[in-house]
């Protein structure tokens, strides 16, 4: 009879996501799992690994990377995620980069840092090591290179961004790159990441758990510090963590040669295979819209395919700021007045944020109204430069030393 209410629940579960609303959904599963719990059985799901508990949805597939515009119209802004399946092969490192021997003799003396442990363990140390040594070990090692390829790493020059990235500000706004390298069978916390990011899939095979980010208040994110759940991915608790349960949640399923986008602030857990796994993943600061989209419109017919990302500049750490500004502004807005932007951003900016005390955002407001006519608009807030919001908006540690360890060290898979 349990296993009866189950199969019912799962049943209910794929027949209500075609058809309900996501309210509907979440009262309809939670009232089954209650009726399952009072016939005695355990929650759906119960000391399984995440996802066990509803069956998947899935995700929206391309063939190929869109255009700049395409790409956040229809991606960026709405917050959906997308697969671009065998996107990567295009890139001129993608074949390279499956050949140890070539690393070893390319790149055989940079140095890199190997996290200690495969299932993410964040109490773990790092282990400082040549490129050499650790493709001489990690076949072999419960270790898991992260590390940045950013110049002057020497592996820059080999990393590119996809067509979608290309035009529009996209690249005035990129905080960093990641290479995610180990032998296979790593998984990571269930989290959530304070950028925009594709990961692309250089080698093995990945599975993500992805839950949207209008779900906040279900997914138990109880280590403050680092911003993820402490739930064990491999088994959950659903007594500790009932609101699992009553997610639905998609699967993100990659192959050697895919890519994918991640929303920011989507909740995931990353799963690798068993086998050599090898991805990068490119990050870029939020973007209220496309500053650049008049430009990018007259540039897309003849943008190449991709291009190497040692050809732009790193974002200023200050533009993890900028979005702050954008929070002012009505959803869908063009502008804000003096008075809304004033009171908006003071009761916006959080502990994370860290400006000098006593800060006039009246005048910020007056600095960036470059026309002076009381409105501030999309346009003026992109055109700021970066130098000027450091006396308003600084972050902290953030601006002077760049984004903490836990952003560009902990959190892909």
């Amino acid at each position: 009879m349990v296993f009866c209410v189950h199969y019912l629940v799962n049943y209910m579960f794929v027949f209500l996501c075609r058809n309900m609303s996501s309210f509907v959904i979440h009262v309809t599963v939670a009232v089954l799992n209650f009726v399952l719990v009072v016939m005695g059985g355990d929650p759906p799901g119960h000391m399984q690994p995440i996802g066990a508990h509803a069956p998947p949805l899935p995700l929206a597939e391309l063939d190929t990377f869109p255009g700049p515009i395409e790409f956040f119209d229809n991606y960026v802004k709405p917050s959906r995620p997308v697969v671009f399946r065998g996107a990567a092969k295009q890139f001129p490192s993608f074949d390279n980069w499956k050949n140890d021997d070539y690393l070893k003799k390319t790149y055989g003396k940079w140095r890199i840092q190997a996290e200690e442990g495969k299932k993410e363990n964040r109490s773990l140390g790092v282990q400082d090591m040549s490129y050499r040594k650790f493709l001489s070990v990690y076949a072999k090692s419960d270790i898991y290179l992260v590390q940045d390829v950013l110049p002057p790493n020497p592996m820059t020059k080999e990393v590119f961004l996809p067509k979608c990235l290309l035009c529009g500000g996209y690249t005035d706004v990129i905080s960093t790159a990641v290479m995610w390298f180990s032998s296979g069978g790593t998984k990571s916390v269930l989290h959530n990441d304070q950028f925009e990011n594709i990961n692309c899939l250089y080698d093995g095979s990945k599975e993500l758990y992805m839950v949207d980010k209008k779900f906040a208040d279900l997914v138990p994110i109880d280590v403050m510090d680092g911003g993820y759940s402490s739930v064990d991915v491999e088994k959950v608790d659903m007594y500790k963590y009932p609101t699992l349960g009553d997610l639905e949640w998609h699967l993100g399923k990659m192959e050697a040669g895919d890519c994918l986008y991640i929303p920011l602030n989507w909740y995931h857990h990353v799963n690798s295979s068993q086998t050599r796994n090898l991805a990068i993943n490119i990050w870029w600061n939020r973007m209220y819209d496309l500053p650049k989209r008049e430009e990018c419109a007259k540039q897309e017919a003849d943008l190449p395919s991709y291009d190497a990302l040692i050809n732009y500049k790193i974002a200023d750490p200050i533009e993890q700021s900028r979005p702050i500004l954008f929070d002012t502004f009505n959803e869908g807005a063009k502008s804000v007045s003096r008075e809304d932007f004033v009171s908006r951003i003071e009761n916006s900016v959080d502990e994370m944020m860290q400006p000098p005390e006593n800060v006039d955002f009246g005048k910020l407001f007056d600095l960036m109204d470059t026309n002076n006519d009381g409105d501030l608009t999309v346009k003026e807030v992109y055109d700021t430069p970066a130098k000027m919001l450091y006396p308003f908006v600084g972050i902290g540690a953030f601006v002077d030393s760049g984004p903490p360890e836990e952003f560009d060290q902990r959190d892909e898979l």
